[in-house]
């Protein structure tokens, strides 16, 4: 129950959080905490995959919380793809993120229903960004 985390590849590129019911906003941190180091510890990018689908409702309080973790911008995140996630949440990420159109991180996220989704997706634009820097 919580929120978990790890590396999901043994390359290091991508990070899955598994979010299971119930959940507080001290897991939320604590999570973000422990990936924001996981990002900082790479020098290549790095693809987040969220899982929300045993999440249930976000505790109270959720606007300014998911607001606060948007704003903070990391130079090596390439996708953020959230699995499971209901209609009207992916409504109300659009509404708090609409001020961010710089933020390259919210210009990334994907919604997928699977993991393995979510995975192929992420290998597919490491692949493309690969070769784009490739080609430069």
């Amino acid at each position: 129950m919580g929120i978990e985390l790890a590396w999901d590849n043994e390359d290091q590129a991508i990070i899955r959080l598994t979010y299971d019911r119930p959940w507080t906003w001290n897991d939320f941190y604590t999570a973000y905490d422990h990936m924001d180091m996981m990002i900082k510890s790479v020098s290549h990018d790095v693809s987040l995959i969220i899982d929300v689908r045993k999440a249930g409702f976000p505790p109270s309080g959720a606007p300014q919380h998911f607001k606060r973790v948007t704003q903070t911008k990391h130079a090596n995140i390439r996708n953020i793809v959230f699995v499971g996630l209901p209609l009207i949440v992916r409504s109300f990420l659009s509404i708090v993120t609409a001020n961010q159109k710089g933020n390259s991180e919210t210009n990334n996220f994907l919604f997928m229903t699977s993991i393995d989704v979510a995975r192929t997706a992420i290998i597919k634009s490491h692949a493309q960004s690969k070769a784009e820097t490739l080609a430069e």
